[in-house]
C-alpha cells in the first residue's frame, strides 16, 4: 500500500535524486521493498512531509478580508454602517513566507529519507544476524562430520584393542558438545526471525521464511575513504536537513527585515443615512398642482403661452421639489480608506534579524558537528569491512586449508597407530578446525555489518568497488525511482475525495 506513497515522496520537490536500490542479494532486496511498503515509521514521515507541503498555500495567501457592520441605536444622521477591509503586507513578504515553507517541506522530505535509511539499516542488520546464525549452524554441521569421522577411527581402534575407553568417552563428549551448540543456535532462529519481521514492519512477530544462506565467497574490498566522505557530504539526509533548515532561516531573516516595513489596509465603507419620510408621499398644495397643470397645457399647446405666467408657475414647481428633497434628509455616503501601519519600534526588528542570523550560525555549527560524527562512524564501518575482509582472506586462503591438511594427516597417522601421534593431537586439530571455521564466519559477519553501517551513512549506495561483484538488482515492485511531481497526484486525490 505504501509503495505508491514512497514513489510519490521521491518527487522533484527535492534537489537530491533518491538512490536506486543496489542489492545483489534478491532475498534481501525483497525484504527491503517489503519494509518500504509496510513500515509505519515511513508512513509517519511521509504524512509529515505531506502536511509540510500543505503549509505552503497557507502562508502564501492574503489574510481573510474583514467585514464590519454597525447599527446606530440613536443618531440624527445615520442608521447603519457597512465596511469591507483587506490587509496587504509589504511587497515580497508572501513570497518569502512561501520560500521558507518550501525549505521546511524539503527538510521534511529529507527526514523521510533519513527514516528510510534507518529502516533499511534495521532490515540489513537483522538479516546479517540471520546469516551469521546460519553460518554458525553450517560450520557446526560440518564439524560434526569431522567428529563422526574421528569417532569411527576410535571405534575401529577400540575394537582392535588399540584405543582406550577414555578416548571413546572423550570423542563422545566432543560430539555432545557440538550437538548442544547446534541446538542452542537453532533455538535462536525464532527470536532473530521475529526481530527481522519487526524490522520489515510485519505485525505479530510473523516468522520470516529465510533459508540458510550458501557459503559466501571472498568479500570485495571496501571503497576508498575519500569517495565515501564525498558521498556522505553530498547525500546524507541529516546534512541535507541542516542545509534546508539554514535555507529556511535565511528566508526568516528576510521576513524579519520586512517586518520593519509598513502594512496596508484598504477599506470600503458605506453609511446608510437617516431620512425623514414624514412628508414623502404626502399631497402637494393646490397652488403647486395648478401651476404644474398650466405648464402641462402650455407644453401641449392647449393654452396660449404667457412668459410671465410660465416663469412664475415654473418657479413654484421648482421650489416645491426642493422642499420635498430637504424633507427626505441627506443621501447615503460611500468612503474609500487606506490604513498604513507605522513600524517605529526598530529595536524589535533588529532583534528579529539578529535572531535569524544566530540560528543560521547555530545550525551551521550543528551541521559541521554532524559531519564530523558521520565521518568518524564511516571510518569505523570502513575498518570493520577492511578488517573482516582481511581476516576472511587469511582463514579462507591460508589457515583453513592448513588445518584441513593437518587433521587429515593426523587422522591417518592416528588410524595407523603411528608413533608420536596421540588422541589429544586429533582432538586439538579438530577443535582448531572448528575455531578457524567460526572465525571465518565471524569475519564475514563483521564485513557485512560494516557494509550495512556504511550504507546507512551513504543513503543506500556505496561508491562502486567492482561492477562485477556488485550487480544492480531491478526489483519487480516499483521502488523509489524519480517520477512525476507530487502536486498533481495530491490534486487528483483531493478531486477524487
Amino acid at each position: 500500500m505504501l509503495i505508491p506513497l514512497l514513489i510519490a515522496a521521491m518527487a522533484t520537490h527535492s534537489e537530491l535524486a533518491p538512490p536506486v536500490l543496489h542489492e545483489p542479494d534478491p532475498v534481501l532486496a525483497g525484504y527491503l521493498i517489503e519494509a518500504a511498503d509496510n513500515h509505519p515509521a515511513l508512513a509517519q514521515r511521509y504524512e509529515e512531509w505531506r502536511a509540510a507541503l500543505e503549509v505552503i498555500p497557507q502562508v502564501t495567501s492574503l489574510d481573510d478580508p474583514m467585514f464590519r457592520y454597525g447599527q446606530f441605536i440613536r443618531s440624527s444622521m445615520g442608521r447603519a454602517e457597512f465596511e469591507l477591509m483587506q490587509k496587504f503586507p509589504w511587497f515580497g513578504t508572501l513570497a518569502a513566507k512561501g520560500d521558507a515553507a518550501t525549505a521546511e517541506a524539503e527538510a521534511a522530505l529529507q527526514r523521510f529519507f533519513a527514516e528510510r535509511d534507518t529502516v533499511f539499516y534495521g532490515v540489513r542488520r537483522w538479516y546479517r544476524e540471520y546469516q551469521w546464525l546460519g553460518d554458525q549452524l553450517r560450520v557446526i554441521e560440518s564439524q560434526q562430520t569431522v567428529v563422526d569421522y574421528v569417532a569411527d577411527l576410535v571405534e575401529a581402534k577400540l575394537s582392535l584393542g588399540l584405543a582406550t575407553d577414555a578416548e571413546w568417552y572423550r570423542i563422545n563428549i566432543a560430539s555432545t558438545q557440538l550437538q548442544d551448540q547446534f541446538d542452542g543456535l537453532h533455538e535462536q532462529i525464532p527470536a532473530v526471525a521475529a526481530a527481522l519481521a519487526a524490522a520489515m514492519g510485519r505485525r505479530g512477530g510473523e516468522s520470516v521464511p529465510l533459508p540458510l544462506p550458501e557459503r559466501s565467497g571472498l568479500p570485495p574490498e571496501p571503497p576508498d575513504m575519500e569517495s565515501v566522505h564525498d558521498r556522505i557530504a553530498s547525500v546524507n539526509p541529516s546534512l541535507r536537513i541542516a542545509d534546508h533548515r539554514i535555507e529556511s532561516l535565511r528566508y526568516q531573516e528576510v521576513l524579519a527585515r520586512k517586518r520593519g516595513r509598513p502594512e496596508f489596509t484598504i477599506g470600503l465603507e458605506y453609511m446608510l443615512n437617516r431620512r425623514d419620510r414624514s412628508m414623502v408621499g404626502g399631497q402637494p398644495t393646490l397652488e403647486t398642482l395648478a401651476a404644474a397643470n398650466r405648464l402641462g397645457q402650455v407644453a401641449a399647446g392647449q393654452m396660449a403661452p404667457m412668459p410671465i405666467d410660465i416663469l412664475m408657475d415654473a418657479n413654484m414647481v421648482n421650489m416645491a421639489r426642493r422642499e420635498a428633497g430637504r424633507q427626505e434628509g441627506p443621501r447615503d455616503n460611500l468612503m474609500l480608506s487606506v490604513t498604513v501601519s507605522l513600524p517605529i519600534y526598530r529595536e524589535r526588528v533588529r532583534a528579529g534579524v539578529n535572531e535569524a542570523r544566530a540560528m543560521q550560525r547555530a545550525v551551521q555549527h550543528e551541521r559541521e558537528a554532524q559531519l564530523l560524527e558521520l565521518e568518524a562512524a564511516a571510518a569505523q564501518a570502513h575498518f570493520r569491512m577492511r578488517d573482516g575482509s582481511r581476516r576472511f582472506a587469511v582463514h579462507e586462503v591460508s589457515l583453513l586449508p592448513q588445518a584441513e591438511l593437518t587433521i587429515e594427516s593426523i587422522g591417518e597417522k592416528y588410524a595407523a597407530d603411528a608413533f608420536g601421534v596421540s588422541f589429544i593431537d586429533v582432538v586439538e586439530s579438530t577443535q582448531l578446525l572448528l575455531e578457524f571455521e567460526l572465525e571465518k564466519a565471524r569475519a564475514l559477519r563483521e564485513w557485512r555489518m560494516g557494509e550495512a553501517e556504511l550504507l546507512l551513512l551513504t543513503s543506500g549506495e556505496l561508491p562502486r568497488y567492482d561492477e562485477n561483484a556488485r550487480a544492480e538488482i531491478e526489483p519487480t515492485t516499483p521502488y523509489l525511482p524519480l517520477i512525476e511531481a507530487e502536486i498533481p497526484l495530491i490534486e487528483a486525490e483531493e478531486a477524487a475525495e
